[in-house]
């Protein structure tokens, strides 16, 4: 690995709309990491409160900040910080989560230095709440070969874990900015690098990912699985293996779901 390139070999992308309470310990969590050579690109999107002035109490000439003047949503949010990056490869963290192995970087620079053929490497996570307490932890499938006999019916790869190439991104068309993409972006993104390369888990937990009630993928749970099933159609003559087990699974997920919310709305309703 080259200690000495120009350019930063990796750059963090830390896109943040109204986070004032969590931004400074995302932050912080990069710079605690072995791993040095960064640029950290932190895209404001647009927030109302006092992110901002959060995250200009980190003196350091290694941050880059974007301020989207109006808030333009997480995708194009994320391309935009794609595109003004310099780095080999695209880390995530969003702002609300906190990396906490400090190797994390380390181990998927190497791996991926080492590991032409892969395209994107991902991590195991800990969930916690609102108030860091421990909810529950998990792996997600660790090779390529069981990541692509999954991939069409489950996301195998948690979006503030990933480290990807930059290339690879830019030549299979970002993230996508459809309408119809919103809120499985990340997914959408999985699959086509899953057409042109290998991808990985590492089996350790690296990061904390906090389960808040109001996050947008609970308050859109039936409109991402959805989607899902729509998006997993596009993309089945890629991923040919289990491939009516995995579009089965998704319609399963999706109506076992609306059957609970509609249990859990029946007993609030007797409960008032």
């Amino acid at each position: 690995m080259d200690k000495n390139l120009n350019i930063p070999l990796v750059s963090i992308l830390l896109p943040v709309y109204n986070m004032e309470n969590y931004i400074r310990n995302s932050i912080k969590s990069i710079f605690k990491q072995s791993y040095q050579l960064f640029e950290l690109i932190i895209i404001n999107d647009g927030s109302k409160d006092n992110t901002i002035n959060e995250i200009k109490k980190f003196n350091d000439s290694r941050i880059k900040i974007i301020d989207n003047a109006n808030n333009l949503g997480i995708q194009k949010t994320l391309n935009k910080g794609i595109i003004a990056s310099s780095g080999k490869y695209i880390a995530r963290l969003d702002a609300d989560d906190e990396w906490i192995n400090k190797d994390k970087l380390k181990n998927q620079i190497e791996f991926l230095e080492n590991n032409t053929e892969y395209v994107l490497i991902g991590t195991g996570a800990v969930y916690i709440n609102e108030q860091g307490k421990y909810l529950y932890k998990y792996l997600k499938p660790k090779t390529n070969k069981k990541i692509k006999k999954t991939l069409l019916g489950y996301n195998c790869f948690i979006h503030s874990s990933v480290v990807f190439r930059r290339n690879s991104v830019l030549s299979v068309g970002l993230y996508s900015e459809e309408k119809t993409d919103k809120h499985i972006e990340d997914y959408n993104l999985w699959l086509k690098l899953g057409t042109i390369g290998k991808l990985y888990n590492l089996s350790s937990y690296d990061i904390n990912l906090m389960k808040r009630n109001d996050s947008v993928g609970h308050k859109n749970l039936i409109e991402q699985l959805t989607k899902t099933i729509q998006i997993a159609k596009k993309f089945k003559k890629y991923y040919p293996h289990n491939k009516f087990i995995n579009l089965m699974r998704n319609n399963i997920r999706l109506i076992l779901y609306k059957y609970f919310k509609i249990f859990i709305s029946l007993i609030q309703l007797f409960k008032s």
